[in-house]
């Protein structure tokens, strides 16, 4: 605790003074009758303060630690969710080396397997990501430098590197989870913290309390983050390779079939099987990256339209579609909400540029969640390759679970009679992305309607999308059953009004779902409400083709009230 009072920083005062009276604390509470309830609510509150600052202290330490400047020596410049070279605050350190070399790992830890025995990575983002390299890989060429391209984990490949080009210095992206490869190689390691629009003392000062809405207006009070114009006539460049280094321009990435085993991809192009049916042909790199931020801001000018489409599933100028690249670095979350403002808010009124800084602000607040509560975020995610099968519940359940574990195992296959659903769990399956409004509609659906694990929603993620995050996905999960949990500000949303709202003439169902083509509405959100006359009239038979929905007592008698109420309204 004296370390870190030695830290001179406000937000440092701020959060000792709240921390270190202990004894005050109970002292004030021997005067204070406090009942079970919130009791229990006051000394979760101290022990949320005490983790908040223990993590303040460690990851602020390790960012103090970054200097201006390295200070001549070579350093290795490692390239992780950081795919990029303008707006990269990694290389801009490791310039001030006298050599650089360039390093990207394929990890093989992100293709164990999961609970649902799935590889963690899947064949969209891995085939993703190898674009992405080969791209980086060919601009730092065309900079007269080189990208070393390795399998293996990190630390083995950067410890035999240090032993043969004597580097003195680390400068990676700074992640969620402090790497411990500095601590073995007792090196110099900058971690640059870079992955969010706001730098990270605006981030921290801001306590989590399980509420957007609390983060978002402590942001807004403070005034918006400053805007700056990327400086883009300067071409990016790079020190020299270390000596000895000689760079292998014939040897190519590795395979990512045979040498990496990604699995389900289609050979020998090593992409997953094309589907015309794809919302947005998605290709890896920066330069693919800064083509979108250009058709979308400047030609489109899609910001005008995207209060009216973000709701829509199946639109491809419905939101920026830049997901992807922003989860692996090809183009930063500045240059994104810059080009934004730049194209179109800077003559707009505040209340507008505020929904615009919104949408950053949630990625934003989903780190900070996962920056005070990671140990609960993350305690469940598969990091072994003997990962014990995923238990839905309980082995002796009864016979409500058992109902349940069925209804989970319909809404993974996208079989729960629901079309609104599953036409976003088969888009997902096939194409590895969704919308943001599908991904909350199917995610509400899984711990709201089936009482489904969190963990298993979070996993299946992880596996399909294309633009995984891992802060973003499991923060998301986690913050739904937290709010569930807590019972306020719950996200739960009504599937049929929302399918009737944002798709009411079912052309994204019938998209994705091509048997209920002849349906009109409300049948096509609604199959389940037709009659045995209405069934073979319009060519679709319940149970035969398309599935019965996942029912418990309750939508049961519902379900049978509305088909009377149709046939006497008829």
């Amino acid at each position: 605790m004296s370390a870190f009072a030695t830290l001179n920083c406000k937000y440092d005062n701020y959060y000792f003074r709240n921390i270190k009276g202990y004894s005050s604390f109970q002292k004030r509470s021997t005067y204070v009758k406090l009942t079970r309830g919130n009791s229990s609510l006051f000394w979760r509150k101290q022990i949320r303060e005490a983790k908040v600052f223990r993590l303040y202290s460690k990851i602020r330490g390790d960012l103090h630690r970054v200097p201006e400047s390295l200070n001549g020596g070579t350093a290795i410049l490692w390239f992780r969710n950081n795919l990029r070279l303008s707006d990269n605050s990694c290389l801009d350190l490791a310039n001030t080396a006298e050599a650089v070399l360039p390093l990207y790992v394929f990890d093989k830890r992100s293709l164990v397997r999961n609970r649902l025995k799935q590889q963690r990575c899947g064949p969209f983002r891995y085939s993703f990501v190898k674009e992405s390299v080969e791209q980086l890989q060919n601009n730092l060429r065309g900079l007269f430098s080189d990208l070393l391209v390795e399998v293996g984990t990190a630390a083995e490949v950067i410890r035999e590197l240090c032993a043969k080009y004597s580097i003195n210095h680390i400068v990676a992206p700074k992640m969620i989870k402090v790497s411990q490869v500095a601590t073995e190689l007792h090196l110099n390691a900058c971690f640059v913290w870079d992955c969010t629009l706001l730098s990270f003392d605006e981030l921290i000062v801001n306590e989590y309390q399980h509420s957007f809405e609390t983060f978002y207006n402590s942001v807004i009070s403070k005034g918006l983050p400053k805007i700056f114009e990327l400086d883009n006539s300067q071409r990016p460049f790079l020190k020299p390779l270390p000596f000895g280094y000689k760079p292998s321009f014939a040897i190519p990435l590795p395979h990512l079939v045979n040498d990496l085993g990604v699995e389900n991809l289609c050979t020998p192009y090593e992409w997953p099987f094309p589907e015309p049916r794809a919302v947005y042909p998605f290709r890896g790199g920066e330069d693919s990256a800064k083509e979108r931020l250009t058709d979308y801001f400047v030609k489109k000018n899609g910001l005008q339209l995207i209060a009216d489409l973000e709701n829509y599933s199946g639109v491809m100028d419905s939101s920026t579609k830049l997901s992807p690249w922003i989860s692996i670095g090809c183009v930063s979350v500045r240059q994104v909400y810059w080009e934004g403002y730049r194209s179109y808010m800077k003559n707009m009124d505040s209340q507008v540029a505020n929904l615009w800084l919104k949408r950053f602000l949630w990625r934003d607040f989903l780190y900070l969640l996962c920056l005070q509560e990671g140990s609960a975020v993350f305690r469940d995610r598969t990091v072994n390759e003997d990962a014990p099968e995923f238990p839905l519940y309980k082995q002796s359940a009864t016979p409500y679970e058992t109902i349940c574990n069925q209804a989970i195992q319909t809404w993974l296959e996208g079989r729960t009679g629901y079309p609104y659903i599953d036409a976003h769990i088969k888009e997902l399956i096939t194409t590895g992305y969704i919308s943001f409004r599908g991904r909350l509609n199917v995610s509400s659906f899984l711990v709201h309607e089936l009482d489904g694990i969190w963990q298993l929603g979070a996993e299946f993620f992880e596996h399909y999308l294309i633009d995984h995050d891992p802060v973003i996905n499991w923060g998301y999960w986690y913050h739904l059953y937290e709010k569930k949990q807590i019972g306020v500000e719950s996200i739960q949303v009504d599937t049929i009004e929302e399918a009737n709202k944002y798709d009411p003439d079912g052309f994204y169902v019938k998209k994705w779902l091509n048997q209920l083509v002849l349906l009109p509405p409300p049948f096509c959100h609604e199959p389940y409400l037709l009659s045995e006359e209405e069934q073979n009239q319009f060519q679709v038979i319940l149970g035969s083709d398309y599935p019965e929905p996942v029912l418990f007592p309750t939508v049961s008698e519902e379900i049978e009230r509305a088909r009377q109420f149709l046939s006497s309204s008829s």
